[in-house]
């Protein structure tokens, strides 16, 4: 039986260990962290739970591909999935604005509140339904596929192409500025930040009109572990508390993976399900030429990397009734590079187990650029006071805009945690803090590496940041499709995924 080794147990290297272990191999994955899960991963503190990482899960809609592979990697098996009825609203002085997942509600509500906009609106609803029809493709990658396979491919994702291509050449900041009323203009500009291809937040108001985007119950880490779980019923191996120094390569071969300690594990394939910066240049020692992502690396203005300062507080109150994701303009507070003049809110009430009864806990995130952003943290975490002062002052901020917000939580939020890039980096080797892969801009083109390494047999990436823009399903599918490649090597059918 041949054997392979997994470097990280985050959502990528998980689908990896289980799709290999369904396909007949031997496993081992080894994650540097005590807890499975990588940036799909969770926190507490002082009674409370901290969900750090999915804001909606992608492929949630009954009998979809990538719903049937959720629930064979153990992620959704027989678990129920919130359904929020609005995915943001925005408090504006102007009048506050809903996106409901009635996306037909939502139209007519934007259409009364902005008549001036009512054509614009029509056309973004348009598009909307347009895409929600849209699915990542998640079986095969393109190059493994005879021509009638890509034929139906292209032929699946011809009608979403036209609305993809028109607001991919537009910025979120560009595309709000096309609507004349101050608050849509602000609730259109102010949930993605403003380099974003517009495109990116309709295809995620579309995922979430269409049912396909909705919250696991437990959140990330229940998900994470839940995966852990399937992996070990397979028969895989999960070493924990497990770091790897770098690949073992002789003779121009992957042999396996050389642990921190020396030890060395053999394998006949090595997969590094984790941050691509990472594994090309720890790992791999930056001796293979990889040019697309080096370019993708250095164009950063193109190619941003998102990572974000999350701060979160317990809310000595119950805000059922109050919607999940909301936002609302603030007096600027200066959080690293950027100047952050409106805040986004997560409130977790679906979740009962979060908090004491009765209470909430709500997050707040505040973006940052992986590349402004990460050396300013950096630079400030050596002087462990001076991080912890600035992360109290960004607390009290934070809370008191809350609380000039919503003046009846006034003295009722408890500051908890403040995770900064400086954490993402710590906890996952996140190439400068970044939770996310290179996200879509309209100076940027996709990418889909195949995660192959030049000059190295037997060793593939397969992560998030083989294909933009990256999250969990793109980690889920990176996983599997690795899985593929080796079948496909080593002559062996490739059991369970989408087709």
């Amino acid at each position: 039986m041949k054997k392979i080794a997994i470097v990280g147990a985050g959502v990528a290297g998980m689908a990896a260990g289980i799709y290999a272990q369904k396909s007949g191999f031997q496993t081992i994955v080894c994650e540097k962290n005590p807890l499975p899960g990588g940036e799909c991963t969770g926190w507490d503190r002082q009674g409370y739970h901290i969900d750090g990482c999915i804001h909606w899960l992608t492929g949630t809609r009954e009998g979809t591909p990538l719903r049937r592979m959720w629930e064979e990697v153990g992620a959704l098996d027989g678990v129920a999935v919130h359904q929020p009825d609005s995915f943001w609203r925005f408090y504006h002085p102007d009048g506050d604005l809903t996106f409901w997942r009635d996306l037909e509600r939502t139209e007519e509500e934007l259409c009364r509140a902005a008549p001036e906009d009512e054509a614009r609106v029509r056309e973004m609803c348009a598009a909307i339904r347009t895409l929600k029809g849209m699915e990542i493709p998640s079986g095969k990658p393109m190059d493994m596929m005879n021509p009638l396979e890509l034929c139906r491919l292209m032929a699946s994702m011809a009608r979403s192409a036209a609305p993809m291509q028109k607001y991919g050449k537009l910025s979120v900041a560009a595309f709000a500025g096309r609507f004349q009323n101050p608050a849509l203009r602000a609730m259109m500009g102010h949930f993605l930040p403003p380099g974003y291809a517009a495109s990116a937040l309709l295809f995620s108001l579309a995922t979430f009109t269409g049912g396909n985007g909705d919250v696991p119950a437990g959140g990330s880490r229940a998900l994470a572990l839940r995966m852990a779980e399937r992996y070990r019923a397979l028969g895989g191996e999960l070493r924990l508390s497990c770091p790897v120094e770098e690949v073992w390569e002789e003779g121009g071969r992957a042999r396996g993976l050389v642990l921190a300690g020396g030890e060395r594990l053999a394998a006949d394939w090595t997969v590094a399900a984790c941050d691509a910066h990472f594994a090309l240049h720890r790992l791999l020692g930056g001796r293979h030429p990889a040019p697309a992502w080096d370019r993708r690396f250095a164009a950063e203005g193109k190619n941003p990397r998102p990572t974000s300062v999350r701060a979160a507080f317990g809310v000595a109150a119950d805000l059922r009734g109050w919607p999940r994701t909301l936002g609302f303009l603030v007096e600027p507070l200066s959080v690293g590079t950027q100047r952050v003049e409106h805040l986004g809110i997560t409130q977790y009430s679906d979740e009962p187990t979060f908090a004491p009864a009765g209470q909430t806990v709500m997050v707040c995130n505040l973006d940052q650029s992986a590349a402004e952003d990460y050396p300013y943290w950096q630079s400030l975490a050596r002087d462990r006071t001076a991080y912890r002062a600035e992360k109290a002052r960004l607390l009290e901020g934070v809370r008191r805009r809350v609380e000039g917000q919503f003046p009846e939580l006034a003295g009722k939020l408890l500051p908890l945690d403040l995770a900064t890039p400086v954490t993402y980096h710590r906890w996952c080797s996140a190439y400068q803090g970044a939770w996310m892969s290179f996200v879509l801009t309209p100076g940027a083109g996709q990418m889909a590496a195949d995660g192959r390494v030049k000059g190295l047999k037997n060793a593939l990436l397969a992560s998030q940041w083989c294909q933009t823009t990256g999250g969990l399903p793109i980690a889920l599918i990176c996983g599997s499709q690795a899985v593929r490649r080796i079948c496909r090597a080593e002559r062996v059918p490739f059991a369970g995924g989408a087709k």
